[in-house]
Parts: structure tokens; C-alpha cells; sequence
């Protein structure tokens, strides 16, 4: 009698030590698993991050570049058009294809994209300066964004290029 209940006993104890041993395995592999995810995520994040900023430099170079301002005389239309489809062709392709936007459209999206201001793009676009706002509010619907967030819309096309 004695000896059925220490093999019960004896046998409880080894179950109990096999799923002690089980369960500190799959916690160990979850923890193990949840650190190389954020490892992940966060070498993710940077890169996105990196390619955000070299992004943004670009556009603020272009922006400010003489030769852009020079090139985008509001005077010569065809001119410009030219150079934003020099510096920008990939998005315009991108966004005409995928958004189905018309060259107008295309082009305040690259104008937002230099975060230009409004004088400046309506010059450009030959538009009333408060026009534009109501054409960028068109804009951002159609391609599923709010007008406050275009640019940083486009940034994410760009990134993804």
C-alpha cells in the first residue's frame, strides 16, 4: 500500500517537473521571441526613419535650391513642368497610376512635398492663394488622407519607392 502511494507521489513529482520544464521552455521561447520582434521593429523604425529624414533633406534642398526657384518660374508653365518631372517623375508615374490623379493634382502634391507654401504654389498652379487649400482638401480625399497629413502621405510614397 505504502509503496502505490509513493509511486503516485513519485509520479505527480515527475509530471509536475515535465510541465515545470515545459512551460519555462515556451515562456523562455515567447521572451526569446517578443525581444528579436522588437529588435525588428526598431531596426525597421530606423531605417523608415533614416529614409524619412533623406526624404525630407531633399525636398527641403529642392526647395530651397536657386536653381529650383529659377526653374519654377511661374512665367514658363512647360518649364516647370519639366523639372518637377526631372526631380519627381517616379511620384508623379506613382501617383497618376495608383490614385488616378490628373497633372494638376500631381503637381500639388510635389509642390506639398517641397512644402511650399500657398502663395507659392498658387503662383505656380494658377490659382487663387485660398483656392489652393480647397484643392489640397480635394486632393487628400482622393488619395485617402487628410489635408493636414498630405505631405507626410507622399513622404510615405516616397519611402516606399
Amino acid at each position: 500500500m505504502y509503496i502505490s502511494i509513493f509511486a503516485i507521489i513519485a509520479t505527480l513529482i515527475v509530471a509536475g517537473a515535465v510541465s515545470f520544464a515545459y512551460i519555462y521552455k515556451k515562456r523562455k521561447r515567447r521572451q526569446l521571441l517578443s525581444q528579436q520582434i522588437d529588435d525588428l521593429e526598431s531596426k525597421s523604425n530606423l531605417v523608415l526613419a533614416q529614409k524619412r529624414q533623406q526624404v525630407e533633406a531633399f525636398c527641403a534642398l529642392l526647395a530651397d535650391s536657386h536653381n529650383l526657384k529659377a526653374d519654377l518660374c511661374w512665367n514658363d508653365y512647360d518649364k516647370m513642368c519639366e523639372v518637377i518631372n526631372r526631380h519627381f517623375g517616379w511620384l508623379a508615374r506613382k501617383l497618376q497610376q495608383t490614385y488616378n490623379l490628373s497633372e494638376r493634382e500631381v503637381r500639388l502634391c510635389v509642390l506639398s512635398l517641397l512644402n511650399l507654401g500657398y502663395d507659392t504654389m498658387a503662383e505656380f498652379l494658377y490659382y487663387a492663394p485660398n483656392g489652393i487649400g480647397k484643392f489640397k482638401v480635394r486632393v487628400a480625399k482622393k488619395l485617402g488622407t487628410s489635408a493636414r497629413n498630405l505631405r507626410l502621405f507622399l513622404i510615405e510614397i516616397a519611402i516606399g519607392m
